[in-house]
């Protein structure tokens, strides 16, 4: 009786010995911080079988994983994406550390706007159908990290003639304009709004780079994080795993 109590036990509790994960830290390329907010995909043969978004630690972790080959797609406004192989082939957790490339911070100390939109166009991204008098650029702070949703007024003798929101990228576009001088006016909340003079060519893509400054504000002593593709401070994400059910 009690062999066969035993078995019971045994049976019960095996898929808690037999249970994977998968487990990691997302950084930053240029300064190795911990990133927040990265979308983290679990696919297995080409299926979804799970996401979930890094924590303040920049962490995240899928379990009750079987044996096998997963790809991790990693998404993150601002950074490249990356994939991830993963082969899970003992019992246990596959811990790992990734690293993002960022697209902006990298180039910006000895590059143009147009090496960097060069670099945006071999994601086909960022490219115009024809060339109409455009005006388009980034918004970013002076570390490089992009300003997302910020307000970009173009004005003209102090009228708006122009508003956009900036995208998860920093980007903005504003398209079919009349040739001339305009007023680039950029605000965001928690930055010194920036003024600046651009000229407007015909039959060509006009571009800028925004830089901004966060006010200063004294608030004591705060811990600050670096959110994925957003200007934040601490953001409160509770650290969490997703559990892979059948």
């Amino acid at each position: 009786m009690k062999f066969l109590q035993f078995l019971l036990c045994f049976a019960l509790s095996f898929p808690l010995f037999a249970q994977h994960s998968i487990k990691g830290i997302v950084l930053d390329n240029t300064n190795k911080d911990e990133l927040i907010g990265v979308k983290v995909q679990l696919f297995s043969n080409q299926v979804l079988l799970a996401y979930m978004i890094t924590d303040i630690e920049g962490t995240f972790g899928f379990e009750n994983i079987k044996k096998g080959q997963y790809v991790l797609e990693l998404q993150c406004p601002g950074f490249r994406n990356k994939s991830v192989e993963v082969v899970v082939e003992n019992r246990g957790e596959e811990q790992l550390q990734i690293v993002l490339e960022v697209i902006l911070p990298i180039m910006l100390g000895s590059s143009s706007l147009e090496d960097i939109l060069r670099t945006n166009v071999e994601d086909n991204k960022y490219t115009s159908i024809q060339q109409e008098n455009n005006l388009r650029g980034f918004v970013t702070e002076k570390k490089g990290t992009p300003i997302v949703f910020g307000q970009v007024q173009l004005l003209k003798n102090g009228e708006e003639i122009r508003k956009v929101e900036t995208d998860f990228d920093g980007f903005f576009e504003m398209e079919k304009l009349e040739a001339g001088k305009y007023q680039l006016r950029v605000s965001y909340l928690g930055f010194e709004p920036v003024l600046q003079t651009v000229t407007v060519e015909a039959g060509t893509d006009n571009e800028v780079i925004v830089f901004m400054k966060e006010k200063a504000v004294k608030l004591g002593e705060v811990k600050t994080k670096q959110a994925c593709g957003l200007s934040a401070k601490y953001i409160a994400l509770k650290h969490c795993t997703a559990s892979i059910q059948e």
